[in-house]
């Protein structure tokens, strides 16, 4: 495994972690979340990935799971901007029954199958609306704590 692909599992283990503390390490409905975290963590390593959230759910996108049934599910398609190839990284993959990591050169892809790109932007903004607002009252939480 090359160094920008075990940098890629490290990260994408990283995010499961973080995403699944509230869940007691249940995946099942957390994809959204931790792509969207891993996409927060790949941005802070400027110039080297290029990252984007992909999903699907409509009955023709989302990931074949180990049954061979189509399911909605969420994902990132990360490229090495070092070497131009792109992988799949899916934290969440153990929904499906696959390792609870899976990364996959997008060229040998044949389980994850990306729906509308405005539709799955539009949840993305939704989540972090919803985390910008938990953030904010956690926030004023711990000020006025702090203040009485």
């Amino acid at each position: 495994m090359n160094n920008n692909k075990q940098e890629l599992l490290l990260l994408a283990t990283q995010a499961r972690t973080l995403g699944l503390m509230p869940l007691k390490d249940q995946s099942e409905g957390a994809c959204l979340y931790i792509a969207f975290f891993l996409k927060f963590m790949l941005s802070s390593f400027q110039g080297k990935y290029e990252a984007h959230i992909r999903g699907g759910g409509n009955g023709d996108s989302g990931t074949i799971d180990v049954d061979g049934t189509m399911q909605g599910h969420y994902w990132v398609e990360v490229k090495d901007m070092a070497t131009g190839e792109s992988f799949i990284v899916d934290p969440t993959a153990d929904q499906f029954g696959y390792d609870k990591v899976v990364i996959i050169p997008l060229r040998e892809n044949d389980r994850y199958f990306p729906g509308s790109q405005t539709e799955i932007d539009n949840h993305v903004d939704d989540i972090r609306q919803d985390l910008t607002k938990t953030a904010q009252g956690l926030f004023l939480d711990e000020a006025r704590n702090r203040l009485y």
